[in-house]
């Protein structure tokens, strides 16, 4: 059993930018863009974790462990693009992201041990992110419904790097990427139904006999 009381503090900032237009080229075309840009000026965190751990309810250790950690962001940059058009019947609806942030954090973390050997941790990851995604919608009237093709698009990469100089925690260096092209058909039509009495028809109740 481990009985575990942490404290932490920390300093978090972000300043965030977003700029966009969109633009009516006529009465049936339509497009605009927008940019979100995000900056982190201060990112750092400190904490302190007091441990005591029993084996079968056996004393075993206690242990102090302080972490300094310094957290750097690169800016997170999102862009988005639309387009909404109708060509005679034709209508066309697409959609387009763009995601990317990196991250660069060092933590340094001194564990003091009573019953065992003191040690000192460094450790450095770096982790970078990209996204692209797309969706393209062609609807058009057929037989008083609406029949619809498009596709959807994603192309994600992630890369993970750690690093622990004392070789105490294995490095690992991991890339994951993962690319999604789909199609889709669809047609839809409203239907009515109901139910009418015809006309100059009143019901009546049966007669009884005396």
């Amino acid at each position: 059993m481990q009985e575990n009381t942490l404290y932490a503090d920390g300093v978090f900032k972000t300043l965030t930018g977003i700029a966009g237009v969109n633009y009516e080229i006529s009465p049936k075309h339509y497009a605009g863009m927008k940019c979100t840009l995000s900056v982190f000026p201060s990112y750092g965190m400190f904490s302190t974790l007091n441990s005591t751990v029993l084996a079968d309810g056996v004393f075993y250790d206690k242990w102090n462990s302080v972490e300094e950690k310094d957290i750097r962001h690169k800016p997170t940059h999102w862009f988005n693009a639309y387009y909404n058009g109708d060509f005679g019947d034709l209508k066309v609806d697409f959609n387009a992201d763009f995601y990317a942030n990196r991250q660069r954090s060092q933590s340094h973390v001194t564990e003091t041990s009573q019953e065992y050997d003191n040690r000192t941790v460094n450790s450095e990851s770096k982790v970078d992110n990209r996204l692209i995604a797309s969706k393209l919608v062609l609807s058009y009237p057929v037989f008083g419904g609406q029949f619809s093709l498009g596709s959807e698009y994603t192309d994600t990469h992630r890369e993970d790097e750690y690093q622990n100089r004392e070789n105490i925690v294995s490095s690992s260096n991991t890339t994951i990427k993962e690319r999604n092209n789909s199609f889709f058909v669809e047609y839809s039509r409203r239907i009515s139904a109901g139910l009418r009495q015809p006309n100059g028809i009143v019901p009546t109740e049966p007669l009884r006999q005396p």
